[in-house]
């Protein structure tokens, strides 16, 4: 359980008042427990980490690393959460980063002191953050909720999130995978799917690729079972340069129709692929594609759209 602030020793209590008041006005000055409960008024609003981040991001006053107030503290204009480090950062109200504190020492506390509140981050007097009354109740409840995220396991770092969302896609595109491979009857794109596919189709005639990636994209979001536009979307992804996300697709692709007509070609692309990502190379001009064929693009079957785009780009990278 953190200190009772009232129980601070006589020092402490002349130095946050002198922090507060401009100087020493003596143990009248001393702190008063304050109300930091979950249920307090002041934590509504506050269920989540998420939640949590919010307030603290925000957090307003002056800093007191130490018990020298007076010549160590400064104004923060919000306090940046470090998911990755598990630490809290003060941020200077000139933008830049002063201390920090580390999640697993929170012991979060607050108390009254001539009319304003003092959030104490560790149970002990220093490091404190003197500001209002109300923004101290939520911050403790906030750091709180902090703190228990980070002994649950509910704080997980950006790397973290972004690993384990991977992991849900590629399961659930495998679970997809899985299902095309096995259907008598193989799913037919829509209209809507279509006119993704034709306006790709013209925006690599106009030599925009980017666009065209980002149509086969939206394509993929309507049907992520479609063979061609996986296979079709690697190989403009190569042509740009960004082979890990071609080999991405054309995994997807041979997931899907593992025994295509050009499965080995497109192995060994994804093999070569590898080697230019591996070496940093950026594999060759997009300049390169041709939108000779295209006018040509029947838009359904794996096997005829992949001989499109060879011819698009002359053989492929």
């Amino acid at each position: 359980m953190p200190k009772s602030p009232r129980n601070f020793s006589a020092a402490s209590c002349l130095a946050l008042a002198a922090a507060v008041a401009g100087m020493a006005t003596g143990l009248a000055g001393c702190e008063t427990n304050m109300d930091v409960s979950p249920t307090a008024p002041a934590a509504n609003g506050i269920q989540s980490v998420s939640d949590a981040e919010s307030v603290v991001k925000y957090a307003t006053g002056k800093f007191c690393p130490s018990l020298l107030c007076g010549m160590e503290g400064y104004q923060i204009s919000g306090i940046q959460f470090d998911a990755d480090g598990r630490r809290l950062t003060m941020i200077r109200d000139d933008g830049s980063r002063g201390d920090s504190i580390a999640v697993t020492s929170l012991n979060p506390d607050a108390g009254h002191i001539m009319g304003q509140g003092v959030v104490h981050f560790t149970g002990e007097f220093a490091p404190n953050l003197v500001t209002t009354e109300i923004e101290a109740q939520r911050l403790v409840v906030a750091l709180r909720a902090i703190k228990r995220g980070e002994e649950n396991g509910a704080i997980v770092s950006p790397a973290a999130a972004a690993e384990q969302q991977r992991k849900a896609d590629n399961a659930a595109f495998a679970a997809t995978a899985k299902a095309y491979r096995e259907a008598a009857v193989k799913p037919v794109p829509g209209e809507d799917v279509r006119r993704f596919e034709v306006q790709a189709i013209d925006a690599v005639k106009q030599k925009r690729f980017t666009d065209a990636v980002n149509l086969y994209g939206q394509a993929l979001a309507i049907a992520p079972w479609w063979p061609a536009g996986h296979h079709d979307r690697a190989l403009i992804l190569a042509e740009l340069g960004r082979n890990g996300e071609a080999m991405a697709e054309m995994q997807d692709y041979l997931a899907l129709v593992p025994n295509a007509p050009d499965a080995r070609a497109m192995q060994d692309k994804i093999y070569v692929w590898q080697g230019r990502e591996a070496a940093g190379r950026t594999g060759g001009s997009a300049t390169s594609l041709s939108p000779s064929a295209a006018s040509a693009a029947p838009p359904s079957a794996p096997s005829s759209r992949g001989s499109l785009f060879q011819a698009i780009t002359g053989g492929g990278k």
